[in-house]
């Protein structure tokens, strides 16, 4: 295969007969080798330029009964709570049966992704599992975190699989208790408005440098 590829390349490059080139086959074949070598590494260099772009970074845009609000979600440290994020957001979860807020407390949070959100049981629900706690990121004024049942029950504080709420306030007293996995980049405005009873009418995820207006 190489030789069919010098044979040609020396064809291409260095005909013999050519009025600026004189010399012997193996002349040729040496041009032409250092033509395929630089043929190489140029194909090998935009390679390696392709893997080492940088993936291109999402955030989540929940479109509400109060405003737009867009999520930056921290996958360093919650990889776990962000991939069943971002899966709940584009499987309709959050803008389909989870939609309702549930829980409002003035200057603490506002808490939804619950599927049983209108009902009496609200606060109870989930998708049917858990995800292991990745606590570490403290709480503040927008941070997005998950919920969670008490110690007694779950020493492990293990997060619910939808269930999330968002402060209203910097929290430090919830700090190194719960996951905190995204903080609120814009509508800051919106989530102090939402109450008890609000909706995520639409739920998405999508490129930051379309979503932020920096």
């Amino acid at each position: 295969m190489a030789d069919c590829i010098l044979r040609r390349l020396s064809v291409l490059i260095i005909r013999p007969g050519r009025p600026y080139l004189s010399g012997s086959p193996a002349l040729y074949k040496a041009v032409a080798l250092i033509a395929l070598m630089a043929l190489t590494v140029s194909i090998g260099c935009s390679q390696k330029l392709a893997v080492m772009e940088e993936p291109v970074e999402e955030v989540v845009v929940f479109e509400t009964t109060q405003g737009r609000i867009v999520i930056e979600l921290y996958e360093d440290d919650a990889p776990l709570h962000v991939a069943n994020y971002r899966k709940l957001v584009t499987n309709g979860y959050y803008a389909g049966e989870a939609r309702t807020f549930h829980r409002y407390v003035d200057g603490f949070v506002i808490q939804g992704g619950d599927p049983w959100g209108r009902e009496s049981r609200a606060g109870q629900g989930g998708p049917g599992y858990t995800v292991p706690a990745e606590i570490g990121r403290d709480h503040l004024l927008g941070s997005v975190a998950a919920a969670r049942t008490g110690d007694a029950s779950n020493p492990k504080r293990a997060s619910s699989g939808s269930q999330f709420y968002i402060c209203l306030d910097a929290l430090p007293n919830l700090d190194g208790e719960y996951s905190v996995f995204g903080q609120v980049i814009e509508g800051i405005d919106a989530v102090m408005k939402l109450r008890q009873g609000d909706e995520i009418t639409e739920a998405s995820l999508v490129p930051r440098s379309e979503a932020v207006q920096e």
